[in-house]
């Protein structure tokens, strides 16, 4: 069975394909993104492991599904079933604690005050992560905007799938490099404008998601953006590969 099977045997099929393979489960709700020519030698492993979180079917079972054999009920699940079946069923219950004993230690109060301070220190942490990465990311907003609309790209193909190429690796490049992210990848996404479906690119910086094509920096894989003055959906479901070459960073087919 080659990979391609795999796939469809776990409930997907191929919605598209250009640099990668897009194939889509109705029933599961989610996106499997393949590229075209693997680039590396573990290219149908990470594929694999990939399906596996989309599925939640290890990756052993996905290579030689099981066969569905009855299995016997674990000791707890057969008492239960021998119970309710005509066997006296003992009901215990729990009584409920005096005043006294919900009454919060000093130690324990001091343990909530500092988780308190706590939480409170990341919300102003992720708040000015957040502002730091929505200043980078509207050089590259600005950027596109002016590439497209005032240089006419928006209604060259060639040159708009260039442009995007060009952003999305500065953005991803500024967000690692110049910023310090570690926990950075290039995300495939998919936007949704006057019900035409195209395709664009997200970069992810730990929880963050940022789309140079709205100007947004978003903390969820879903969004909707105003762009010229029409709405646009945008849904991120796959990460696309990077690599570096004599020539810089490029996007691997």
């Amino acid at each position: 069975m080659n990979l391609d099977d795999i796939i469809r045997s776990a409930g997907f099929e191929l919605a598209r394909q250009r640099k990668h393979k897009i194939y889509k489960s109705a029933k599961l709700g989610k996106t499997l993104v393949v590229a075209s020519t693997p680039g590396d030698h573990r290219a149908g492993e990470n594929t694999l492991a990939q399906l596996a979180r989309l599925t939640g079917i290890r990756k052993h079972d996905l290579l030689s599904p099981p066969l569905g054999r009855k299995c016997r009920p674990p000791r707890q699940v057969a008492t239960a079933l021998a119970q309710v079946e005509g066997k006296p069923v003992e009901i215990v219950v729990e009584t409920q604690p005096d005043s006294a004993s919900e009454q919060l230690t000093r130690a324990e109060k001091k343990l909530l005050k500092r988780l308190g301070k706590h939480d409170i220190q990341r919300t102003v942490k992720l708040e000015r992560q957040r502002q730091r990465l929505q200043s980078v990311l509207n050089e590259c907003h600005d950027y596109f905007l002016y590439m497209m609309f005032d240089r006419g790209m928006a209604y060259r193909g060639d040159d708009r799938e260039e442009l995007h190429d060009l952003v999305a690796l500065s953005l991803f490049s500024a967000v690692k490099e110049r910023m310090g992210f570690h926990d950075v990848e290039l995300m495939a996404a998919e936007i949704v404008i006057n019900q035409q479906v195209g395709d664009t690119m997200v970069v992810r910086a730990g929880s963050w998601y940022l789309d140079y094509f709205g100007g947004q920096v978003h903390d969820t894989r879903q969004w909707v953006a105003d762009f010229d003055a029409n709405t646009a959906s945008i849904s991120v479901f796959g990460a696309l590969r990077v690599v570096r070459g004599d020539d810089g960073i490029r996007i691997s087919d």
